[in-house]
């Protein structure tokens, strides 16, 4: 079993804490979580972007994918509710999600 601490100033943190996951050396049930702060024209290539990235990521380390979890047009910044993060959070707390990208 590896423990690995996932912090980041967006993506996978916990305001005030950090996100543990426990990873067996089993599959991985991984949750990617994508949000950018201004899409005004709506086309979400950043979070499209983010995804693809992520997805890359995910397979190299022979992690399965379970979820996404998109927030696209919402600043973390701004105090909007952020409705994916809040489901992402659900998840790891629940134990669906043993990992974030």
């Amino acid at each position: 079993m590896h423990r690995v601490v996932m912090t980041g100033a967006e993506q996978g943190q916990v305001v005030g804490q950090s996100l543990v996951c426990l990873l067996m050396a089993t599959k991985v049930q991984a949750g990617i979580y994508t949000r950018i702060s201004s899409d005004p024209d709506g086309t979400a290539q950043g979070v499209t972007r983010q995804l693809e990235d992520c997805r890359k990521l995910a397979a190299a380390r022979g992690w399965t994918v379970v979820d996404e979890y998109v927030d696209n047009d919402v600043s973390a910044y701004s105090g909007k509710r952020r409705p994916e993060y809040e489901r992402l959070m659900t998840d790891v707390t629940s134990g669906r999600i043993g990992a974030v990208v």
